[in-house]
């Protein structure tokens, strides 16, 4: 069964909720590249981390928030990962009621005992 978690991005420009799924073994937030311009980062580097999620390869960018919320937790200055999202993968998380430019890693809502 999919567990779904609702999320507050607070960036530097703007705020925006969503609702993200939980992927098993995955630690960090992966936030799509559209969105997080939206919102207002501070990139640390592009494309520096590879990464595999639902049998998808991506390369990922770590981008700085001003925070993020998660079941009432804050996180300052919150690290994520930045990358365009495919479209396999967004159909997956439309298909489990989650929104399809967010992905939480199961890793990180262990660390934070939610």
């Amino acid at each position: 069964m999919s567990r779904v978690v609702k999320i507050k991005l607070i960036g530097f420009r703007q705020s925006i909720e969503g609702i993200a799924l939980m992927i098993e073994h995955t630690f960090s937030l992966i936030i799509d590249s559209e969105v997080l311009k939206a919102l207002g980062a501070r990139h640390i580097c592009d494309d520096c981390i590879d990464l595999e999620v639902l049998g998808e390869k991506l390369k990922c960018g770590v981008a700085v928030l001003d925070g993020v919320e998660i079941n009432n937790d804050y996180i300052k200055y919150a690290q994520v990962l930045v990358t365009k999202i495919p479209e396999k993968i967004r159909i997956f998380l439309r298909e489990k009621n989650a929104d399809d430019w967010l992905i939480m890693g199961s890793e990180l809502i262990k660390y934070l005992a939610l």
